[in-house]
């Protein structure tokens, strides 16, 4: 009885079992060839695959490395001769290509392909620096350019690029050179002159856009400072004009618009006083109100400290001899002129008078302020204000004064 059992469960585990498959993965045979071992960027790049094992078709993948990363296209091989298309945007950048054939995951082939840049095409992409140099003779300034093809692949070692450079005298500088390592560029020698320096590229059909350094004057040579407009008197109604010479450097250069200009003042006193002003055309003019009291004043100009204009001493005299005060009694007003200029002129409207006025027994001032005009001015005194007595009045224009002492009747007293 266990003896049935026992072949009984031996036939059961013998019909479970599986047939285990001992068939091999052959690998196929196939050969790939191009008409060409080298393409230029953008070319239409095909495989001729020829299956000589099996004797059907198989299913494969052409896997392709290319400059982007990996693409697989899945293919039916037949029998004999095959031509396989690779897809044209992945021959459109420089470098390598590499193709392998896969069957069943197993590489069954490869081949390795160059793609070549193609001729320089439309805008050379050009870099320049620095923007700025200065006419010493010394600086100088490189223009870099970079020669591309219609895929945006660098152009061949080797091509011609053509640089021409205009300098600021109008000297004309061509130079030819050939791309190496992806890069051209040549060296712009220094200059003494001035101005701007433009720079143009060509390679081919290829052309780059204009490049311009900008050719600043080196630091300035003294200068003299002169007189446009003087009048010698202490009169803030006119004023003193001043412009220096035009500013050069050593070479000759005028000096660039804008360069500040400092105008120093030093009067009798010995207070400073500092105007700046900007050069338009190598110039730097100034316009200063004269002095309002008589004075002396040393004034030069100065780019830096180390390049100082020459100095001129410049005298004010007082314009004003004196200021005449009254009082009018029938008016209640104090009468301030005429006020008379150097040539026995009245003043001009507008001059500002300063004036005190207090009690004589009183300690602190009243200030007020008026405007002359034909070289008068009336001030009604205030009722309201001051009562009857005993006045003292002091009148300023500039730096001369005047004391004058009345007696004050208010008609409401």
């Amino acid at each position: 009885m266990k003896l049935i059992w026992f072949i009984l469960i031996f036939i059961l585990i013998s019909c479970g079992q599986k047939e285990i498959s001992t068939e091999v993965w052959k690998k196929p045979v196939i050969t790939i060839s191009t008409d060409k071992e080298s393409y230029v960027a953008g070319d239409s790049v095909s495989l001729d695959v020829s299956l000589v094992e099996p004797n059907d078709s198989i299913d494969v993948q052409l896997l392709v490395t290319h400059s982007h990363g990996e693409s697989v296209y899945p293919y039916v091989l037949s029998a004999g001769d095959n031509k396989i298309i690779i897809d044209p945007n992945l021959t459109q950048k420089r470098g390598h290509i590499f193709t392998q054939i896969l069957s069943e995951g197993h590489p069954i082939g490869q081949k390795q392909l160059s793609i070549k840049p193609r001729d320089p095409y439309n805008l050379v992409e050009s870099y320049s620096g620095p923007a700025t140099i200065e006419s010493s003779g010394i600086d100088w300034h490189l223009v870099t350019a970079i020669v591309k093809d219609e895929f945006d692949n660098p152009v061949a070692d080797g091509t011609p690029v053509s640089f021409t450079i205009r300098y600021p005298d109008g000297y004309v500088r061509r130079v030819n050179k050939k791309v190496e390592k992806l890069l051209n560029g040549v060296r712009i020698d220094a200059t003494t002159k001035a101005g701007k320096i433009f720079t143009g590229i060509k390679s081919e059909t290829a052309h780059s856009v204009e490049r311009e350094v900008l050719v600043t004057p080196t630091w300035p040579n003294p200068f003299q400072l002169e007189i446009i407009d003087y009048l010698p008197f202490a009169e803030q109604r006119q004023v003193l004009k001043l412009r220096t010479s035009i500013i050069r450097d050593r070479y000759g250069n005028t000096i660039a618009d804008g360069t500040t200009i400092n105008f120093e003042i030093k009067d009798e006193d010995d207070l400073i006083s500092n105007f700046v002003s900007y050069s338009v055309s190598g110039r730097g003019e100034v316009q200063i109100e004269n002095p309002d009291k008589a004075t002396f004043w040393e004034i030069f100009a100065y780019v830096d400290q180390s390049n100082r204009s020459n100095i001129l001493n410049l005298s004010f005299d007082q314009s004003i001899r004196e200021i005449p005060i009254s009082y009018d009694s029938i008016e209640s007003q104090l009468v301030f002129g005429p006020v008379l200029g150097p040539l026995e002129q009245f003043v001009a409207n507008g001059v500002i008078l300063s004036f005190e006025l207090k009690p004589i027994n009183a300690k602190e001032w009243n200030t007020y302020t008026g405007e002359l005009i034909h070289g008068y001015y009336y001030w009604n005194i205030p009722m309201k204000s001051y009562v009857s007595g005993s006045y003292e009045c002091k009148a300023y224009i500039g730096g001369l004064d005047s004391h004058f002492s009345f007696i004050y009747t208010n008609p409401n007293d």
